[in-house]
């Protein structure tokens, strides 16, 4: 029998059932130590539903974009998050991962322009 890998994800022997009663207290909370600890990608399951959460911006677009038809989207789930945080809240947090992702990335190739720059100055100053 094949032993299916699953991404690192929080820990409960309860059925998912201490999770789920803390994403109801802090759901930004849940998904911000979720994903500090374990990474972009978290595996977390309720009962006998496997949930996935995605925080890299390439892999949202691969999910949403690149390969959406090999995906079934459950449109209960989405049901469920629009009632228990509304629909605004699930659309932000994607938005929101995006976003400070972006910036994180926009920093780095800033501070590695910058890096390159001085550089070409010092090489530069060796020529003259």
């Amino acid at each position: 029998m094949t032993k299916t890998i699953r991404p690192p994800g929080p820990r409960d022997h309860a059925f998912g059932m201490r999770s789920l009663r803390r994403m109801q207290g802090d759901f930004l909370g849940f998904w911000r130590e979720a994903h500090a600890r374990h990474g972009d990608t978290v595996y977390v399951k309720f009962g006998h539903v496997h949930y996935y959460a995605l925080r890299h911006p390439d892999q949202i677009r691969e999910l949403l974009v690149d390969k959406a038809d090999a995906f079934v989207r459950w449109e209960r789930h989405v049901d469920i998050l629009a009632q228990l945080h509304s629909q605004t809240l699930v659309i932000v947090l994607m938005v929101w991962s995006l976003w400070r992702t972006m910036q994180h990335d926009q920093r780095q190739s800033e501070r590695k322009e910058k890096e390159m720059r001085k550089k070409v100055r010092e090489w530069a100053a060796k020529e003259s």
